[in-house]
């Protein structure tokens, strides 16, 4: 795995397996809807049970993955987030549990998109443009107004990233 598309192609096959529900969101998500940019990371938002988090932990091995299954479980109590990390490539995989009924509309109204890495489920556009205003809120940085404007299905440009 040598690229963010890599390495999300293979986060999609581990969650199917698991049959649990997801959707890419962030620069992964905008990219589906919008024009290709270099990203260094995968956002997900995964429906992960506590009692599932063994096995899920399970599907990335040491020593080409970092991930702690107890941060996995307290994130999944608190219902935040944690990382993954292939180790030989440095991509990350930001995992949120969702906690908000935003965050749980990704996963309800995500849409099955077909790229260059195979099928996936992906955030619908309007609520990672949802997410990108609300975060654009706290951050105010240019980078995230241009991914607003752009993360519409219609509009080309800069795509931003990540889910803040």
């Amino acid at each position: 795995m040598d690229t963010a598309s890599d390495l999300k192609a293979f986060m999609v096959r581990q969650i199917e397996e698991l049959q649990l529900a997801y959707a890419i969101g962030g620069s992964m998500a905008a990219m589906a809807y919008s024009v290709p940019r270099f990203t260094r990371d995968v956002d997900i938002v995964v429906d992960l049970p506590l009692d599932r988090v063994p096995e899920f932990v399970a599907r990335f091995p040491r020593p080409d993955f970092y991930i702690d299954e107890a941060t996995v479980r307290q994130a999944v109590r608190d219902r935040s987030q944690f990382n993954i990390i292939h180790n030989e490539s440095g991509v990350k995989v930001d995992i949120y549990i969702p906690a908000d009924p935003l965050q749980k509309n990704q996963i309800k109204r995500a849409r099955r998109l077909i790229s260059e890495s195979g099928e996936a489920n992906y955030s619908p556009p309007e609520e990672l443009i949802i997410m990108k205003m609300t975060y654009y809120q706290y951050g105010q940085t240019d980078r995230r107004a241009r991914t607003v404007r752009r993360t519409d299905g219609t509009a080309r440009g800069d795509a931003g990233g990540g889910f803040g």
